[in-house]
């Protein structure tokens, strides 16, 4: 399965991060449900690592609405296509 996957370094401040997150929940979110057979999307808030806090905020797994990431978040977001594979036991 193909994804588009947004990882997000954090805001510098509590108000920016605040902006960020509304932002985030009023306009990115909409954009994808907008895609046709968009039924979810998964996103991961990041809150440390093994050795302390992680250099990453936010991780987004969607399809399209890379535009307005770039737009909002700026230099905070690199963007990426990957390929999903599942593997079990």
């Amino acid at each position: 399965m193909f994804k588009f996957i947004a990882t997000y370094s954090g805001p510098e401040n509590d108000k920016v991060k605040a902006s960020f997150d509304q932002h985030f929940k009023n306009v990115n979110e909409p954009i994808c449900f907008k895609i046709p057979r968009i039924k979810e999307l998964l996103t991961n808030k990041m809150f440390g690592g093994p050795t302390g806090q992680s250099n990453f905020y936010l991780i987004t797994e969607m399809m399209e609405p890379g535009k307005d990431a770039m737009e909002f978040a700026g230099d905070l977001a690199s963007i990426h296509f990957t390929d999903e594979k599942v593997i079990k036991k």
